[in-house]
């Protein structure tokens, strides 16, 4: 009986013994799956980040937006600063195989914006007002005449220019001019000129070589430089040659009416009579108002 019982425990045993091998093995095989699944997950990530971070590389950069109107940024200016209003420098250096017309051109804009700056620098001294004209001088030691010469006319500024340019008006206004020749005509805008101012008995004669130029500014407003050159198609005379640097400022206050300011700004090589000095502010205001008329009416 006792071997029976011993040889069932035996047996028992192994069972135990087989069964708990069996477990062990399927947690290891179950353990070694997971693994596996673990590792093939991590691979399959880390080949998606990797596919994705190719991509990403290969995507085409985002276009960036189109620039409006609204974006673009406005140039401003002041409609009584000159400077402000001039065009820029580069806008004078044009490409001509005339040497003289390109350093002429260059210089304008800076010869006119010294000129212009003279109606702050100058101390100035109204002497005549009448007829909507006025006529300043300026208060200056030495040789140099600083006169400044104000109105309104109804007309536009196209018109206005028109007679300002027109020469042969210069000389018919003004009895102490001689002739203003035009020696060449570049363009719509620039020419070369000579002028002569008659002389007497203790003034003598002058005349002047000198360049002029329209410009348009930025505002809808003109101006008119005049400077002293020299060139060789002006060869200088028995006259003394005098420097000149005028400017007109057309402003434009309509469609039809216009402000004017003329500097004048002359080197007159010599010592002005006293005499002579007072009574320039009368035969400008004589000669501003007849110019005023004959805009206004559009003949002479």
């Amino acid at each position: 009986m006792g071997s029976v019982c011993n040889g069932g425990d035996s047996n028992k045993d192994e069972i135990t013994l087989d069964v708990t091998e069996h477990h062990k093995k399927a947690k290891s095989s179950s353990s070694s799956k997971k693994k596996d699944r673990k590792s093939k997950k991590s691979k399959k990530e880390k080949k998606q980040k990797k596919s994705k971070k190719e991509a990403k590389g290969t995507e085409a950069p985002a276009e960036k937006p189109i620039q409006t109107n609204d974006t673009i940024p406005t140039e401003t200016w002041d409609d009584n600063d000159f400077e402000t209003l001039l065009p820029s420098k580069k806008s004078f250096e044009i490409t001509t195989e005339d040497k003289d017309l390109k350093a002429y051109t260059k210089d304008s804009r800076k010869k006119a914006l010294e000129v212009a700056q003279d109606l702050d620098n100058i101390e100035w001294d109204l002497k005549q007002n009448k007829n909507g004209v006025q006529i300043y001088l300026g208060k200056t030691s030495g040789e140099e005449i600083f006169l400044r010469r104000e109105t309104e006319v109804n007309a536009d500024i196209e018109t206005t220019t028109e007679y300002l340019k027109d020469y042969e008006l210069r000389v018919k206004l003004a009895d102490r001019i001689e002739k203003v020749d035009l020696v060449e005509s570049y363009d719509s805008t620039s020419e070369l000129c000579y002028q002569k101012m008659k002389g007497n008995l203790i003034f003598k004669a002058r005349d002047f070589s000198f360049f002029s130029k329209i410009i348009d500014l930025k505002n809808g407003d003109r101006a008119i430089i005049e400077y002293s050159v020299e060139n060789d198609a002006i060869p200088e005379t028995k006259a003394v040659r005098a420097e000149l640097e005028n400017l007109c400022w057309l402003k434009k206050i309509s469609d039809t009416e216009t402000a004017i300011i003329h500097l004048i700004h002359i080197f007159i090589k010599g010592k002005v009579p006293g005499f002579a000095k007072s009574m320039m502010p009368k035969k400008h205001l004589q000669e501003f108002t007849k110019l005023k008329e004959i805009i206004e009416s559009g003949s002479e």
